[in-house]
């Protein structure tokens, strides 16, 4: 079992967080390409491949700009898949459980560009949530 806190697992979340509900996950080529446009060289499918399958889960990341790069792509800060912020980490995942929620009710979402702020993000997420939940 993938530890949940690991690069794999994180980058496996963002990919299963940012797609809309009738479409499937962004290819690993799709995610190369737009880092690849992002960074301004050259990254490979077969990379993002050795990421989701744990190839770096126990090692320190050789590229730590092309780690922050992947996940600017999901407009999450680049930190998110930084070794060293646990508390960022978990409040960014408590932000992308409430997105995927919303998703999987028919909430529409499109996040564009760096000033999303996902703390007003997350407070937006959870009223819409509480408004559509089954009243007793």
């Amino acid at each position: 079992m993938t530890d949940p806190e690991s690069l794999s697992s994180r980058l496996d979340r963002l990919i299963d967080t940012f797609h809309p509900l009738d479409e499937p996950p962004q290819s690993s080529d799709e995610i190369a390409q737009s880092v690849t446009a992002a960074l301004g060289r050259s990254m490979s499918a077969a990379e993002i491949e050795q990421i989701r399958g744990g190839a770096f889960d126990d090692v320190e990341p050789a590229d730590p700009d092309l780690l922050a790069a992947i996940a600017r792509h999901f407009n999450v800060p680049g930190l998110y898949l930084l070794p060293g912020n646990d508390e960022q980490v978990r409040s960014i995942d408590e932000i992308l459980h409430l997105v995927a929620k919303a998703r999987d009710v028919g909430v529409g979402l499109a996040l564009r560009g760096d000033g999303t702020d996902l703390d007003e993000l997350a407070g937006i997420l959870e009223k819409v949530m509480q408004r559509s939940s089954p009243r007793r």
